[in-house]
């Protein structure tokens, strides 16, 4: 999967490796959260349910 989406994540500052996403800018490993406003709350993040519900990626 990184493989495939590596361009993708280029476009945004970020970088695929392993399975993981690394911040381009800090070299760090990146996080994703509702409540800072990096993740935008969707479906996808809502889910069905509470048991689905996503704050943190």
């Amino acid at each position: 999967m990184a493989g495939a989406a590596r361009d993708l994540a280029a476009a945004f500052e970020f970088e695929f490796s392993n399975g993981f996403v690394f911040d381009t800018t800090s070299r760090g490993p990146a996080s994703f959260d509702v409540q800072d406003g990096t993740l935008v709350e969707s479906r996808i993040t809502k889910g069905r349910n509470d048991h689905e519900r996503s704050g943190k990626l």
